[in-house]
């Protein structure tokens, strides 16, 4: 997997959505997209976009003191994930093909992602 131009953008929109939902004030959020400014000149485009959310993450880790800023959100999920699994198990147990169930639900789990 390598990064394209068209993955740029985005990488600063989910910059700047991350480092509003740590709370960092603009002044620091200022300080997020410049730093990301930084990083993707020097980053080289085989790489893969993971690779530099990687990075990115980890800058605004440093920069608003928050590791995780998506946490508790994915706390809320969990818990309500869990809340829906015995009659989602109980959906795969009836269903013709198990498997194909399974995966279709993974795949919509999996749609949801707070980074």
């Amino acid at each position: 997997m390598k990064t394209y131009l068209d993955c740029i953008p985005c990488f600063y929109r989910q910059a700047l959505d991350a480092a509003r939902i740590a709370g960092a004030d603009e002044i620091k959020q200022k300080q997020i997209v410049d730093k990301i400014s930084q990083l993707i000149s020097d980053f080289p485009l085989e790489a893969s976009p993971p690779e530099m959310g990687r990075e990115i993450y980890n800058l605004i880790g440093k920069i608003s003191g928050v590791k995780d800023p998506f946490k508790e959100v994915k706390e809320n999920s969990n818990k309500f994930a869990l809340k829906l699994y015995p009659k989602l198990k109980q959906e795969i147990n009836n269903s013709e093909d198990r498997l194909l169930t399974a995966v279709k639900l993974s795949i919509i789990g999996n749609i949801i992602d707070y980074g």
